[in-house]
């Protein structure tokens, strides 16, 4: 008798012991999803104080609406048999949280959506379900402890503890640890994985978990294999990126997700990205080549080159590092000059290291750590210390994307302690993104900058066709102790005009913002909710074009039409859909179609120089030579050295009958570049025409 109840009691500590360790894991699982939650959106939707307040919102519901559903499972059905089919669909569940983010992050019907709206969405969308189905565990945990026999209070109480354990262990494991070591994606199949085990394990013989099981292993085989013909099949289910061909390199950091990626219009050109948001764009054989960068990176390196006092070795201090394009420059011109670079993410450095090129050992002098917890370290250190280095130039390439916004290097604290380590003649440089018609952070800023210098100097980097078609833009904000002489601002043209006072004016009165951002007060989400708006639209569409792209690559003409077009329909004022739309048809040997969207594509960025070779190669292929030349030495007065254009130009003089002016052109071609098959084959061809054979 003995011998049974000794039995009994072990078997209630073993299903205790059971139960605990079962609460301990769905509170680990669903703090896990709800840390990785925030990363995974950021790759569509930025990382804001509006992103992390839905996703904590979301998962909280999820969990509630759970528990509830839960306890009305427990109390109807078999707790083991209920967890086993709890636990697979909750894996099942996070096995869709990437296909569901995929499909929402270029999902045009949100467009019309107000960016709360949109973001709340979209994180319902992905998070809502597995966190319900992992918030329904914890009761059917509950009710198989207290089927033991055991107190109530007491084994709820532990339930709940080993639960919300689970949950620390959960977010320390997940922040701290997993998303730097493994990456967000990966931690989302692997505690799907866990989960169909943990639903295996709790009703060995059930065949839905099996099944299950087999699934996700041919899933998990789709999205990570190697193989071409994998990588397709997960792209058609949406099991990752669109793109993801195009991704050269790819690291989870602590801080973000850092890639590489081609330039789908120019696959010369490789852009530097945290999240979803470019934070360089290089040309690996030119990396210094400033035709290629941002055209705020170029505003900040002449303004180093041209403003202030020119010296050889001026004293630098570089907050953020991006793909390092600004340092470089700046020490290719300047080689005796000082540079110092605060970037918060080492991860940065070892892409821009690896990828780009950045020099291991070099006279840049880069600190990894936030800029705010520098700033203050060199303002205390110059109490004590009266030798500390200023800095000439203070350059805060820290805003580029928009929506990830630091906001603790906005305000006017942090300005007061930037005036202390300026020299008298130092400039203050910042770049920010903002909305074209209401930049109501942009004048924010500029309130708060005024209050710590004398003077206040807007550059918009974009160009009105630009700003037309994205809704936002990039400036530049050069701040001074001292006027800065009109005759110097000409020295950026070409990458930035200098924004009037009136101007400037009318947008504070228009918007009325008369914020000054402090540390206690600094609503920068807010003031940015347009620009968040235009930037979800812009990115939208432009994922619709680049699948264009990519059907038009793969000659699947009609298909890239049609994305085109769609792309024209949720903003008409798009070049690019344009340019391809015409593109296309040309390959379809529709001149006439052609010539008609590439003057529509110019007709809203003149300065589109792929559009107006477009447009010259459709006139010549369409016979109108005269027009084509005319195209091509326009093309050419503005951009000297692009052979191709030469040769283009070539073409259509030697269908003129003008063959010495052709052969001229294929040997200017050749002169810039040697190597150019084509120009080489036109030219013999002329020759031989001139010569009468």
């Amino acid at each position: 008798m003995l011998y049974y109840v000794l039995m009994m009691k072990l078997d209630n500590v073993k299903y205790l012991a059971y139960s605990y360790l079962t609460a301990f894991a769905g509170g680990f699982c669903v703090m896990s999803i709800e840390i990785v939650a925030g990363r995974l959106i950021a790759r569509y939707l930025g990382a804001s104080l509006y992103t992390w307040t839905s996703v904590i919102g979301v998962v909280l519901a999820g969990i509630s609406l759970g528990n509830y559903i839960g306890g009305w499972l427990a109390d109807r059905f078999p707790a083991q048999k209920t967890l086993s089919a709890l636990f697979i669909a909750a894996s099942a569940g996070c096995t869709s949280v990437p296909v569901f983010n995929n499909l929402a992050g270029s999902a045009v019907i949100f467009l019309q959506l107000a960016w709360p709206i949109r973001i709340i969405l979209h994180v319902s969308i992905i998070f809502l379900l597995p966190s319900c189905i992992l918030g329904m565990i914890s009761p059917v945990v509950a009710k198989l402890a207290l089927d033991q026999g055991l107190g109530r209070g007491r084994t709820i109480g532990n339930i709940y503890a080993s639960s919300n354990l689970g949950s620390i262990a959960g977010t320390f494991a997940t922040g701290f640890l997993l998303i730097a070591r493994i990456g967000t994606t990966s931690i989302v199949w692997t505690i799907s994985g866990f989960l169909a085990l943990m639903g295996i394990l709790y009703l060995r013989k059930s065949l839905l978990a099996r099944m299950w099981f087999c699934i996700f292993i041919f899933l998990g085989f789709m999205s990570f294999s190697p193989f071409a013909w994998t990588g397709t099949i997960a792209q058609n289910l949406f099991l990752i990126e669109p793109d993801k061909e195009d991704i050269v390199y790819a690291k989870d950091s602590q801080y973000s997700y850092v890639s590489i990626k081609r330039d789908t219009q120019n696959p010369r050109i490789y852009n530097f990205m945290l999240d979803d948001l470019i934070q360089t764009s290089m040309h690996l054989k030119e990396p210094l080549n400033l035709k290629y960068a941002y055209r705020c990176h170029s505003v900040f390196i002449n303004i180093v080159k041209n403003f202030g006092l020119i010296k050889e070795n001026p004293a630098i201090l570089n907050i953020g590092g991006g793909g390092y394009i600004i340092p470089r420059n700046i020490q290719e011109h300047f080689p005796k000059s000082h540079i110092e670079v605060v970037e918060i993410d080492p991860e940065v450095t070892k892409a821009a290291i690896e990828f780009f090129g950045l020099a291991k050992e070099s006279n840049i002098i880069i600190r990894h750590l936030d800029a705010r917890n520098y700033v203050e370290e060199m303002v205390s250190k110059k109490k004590y210390d009266k030798d500390t280095r200023l800095f000439d130039f203070i350059l805060s390439d820290v805003f580029t994307g928009g929506i990830a916004v630091p906001y603790h290097l906005t305000t006017y604290e942090y300005n007061e302690k930037i005036t202390q380590l300026l020299t008298p003649n130092g400039l203050y440089v910042m770049n920010l993104i903002d909305s074209a018609k209401s930049p109501k952070f942009l004048i924010a800023a500029c309130n708060t900058l005024s209050k710590s210098f004398k003077y206040i100097y807007v550059i918009s980097t974009r160009r009105q066709e630009y700003l037309y078609e994205s809704g936002y833009g990039t400036y530049v904000i050069v701040s001074s102790q001292k006027k800065i002489e009109e005759n110097i601002f000409p020295a950026i043209r070409g990458y930035g005009q200098l924004l009037g006072e009136e101007e400037l004016r009318s947008f504070k009165n228009n918007l009325g913002v008369n914020i000054v951002l402090t540390d206690d007060y600094a609503p920068v989400d807010n003031l940015l909710m347009d620009t968040f708006q235009a930037q979800g639209e812009y990115r939208t569409y432009r994922n619709v074009i680049n699948s264009g792209m990519k059907l038009a690559e793969k000659n699947k003409l009609k298909e890239a039409l049609n994305k085109f077009n769609a792309a024209i329909r949720i903003n008409p004022n798009i070049a690019m859909a344009y340019n391809n739309l015409a593109s296309v048809m040309a390959r379809q040997k529709n001149y006439k179609g052609a010539v008609e969207n590439y003057r529509k594509a110019l007709g809203i960025d003149s300065e589109f120089i792929e559009a107006a070779i477009g447009l010259g190669n459709a006139l010549e292929r369409n016979g109108r030579y005269q027009e084509a030349t005319e195209i091509f030495y326009k093309i050419l007065e503005a951009n000297p050295h692009l052979a191709d254009v030469y040769v283009s130009l070539g073409n259509a003089l030697l269908k003129e009958g003008k063959i010495d002016e052709a052969i001229n052109c294929y040997r200017r071609a050749l002169e810039i570049e040697p190597a150019l098959q084509s120009a080489q084959k036109n030219l013999d061809t002329a020759i031989k025409k001139n010569n009468g054979e």
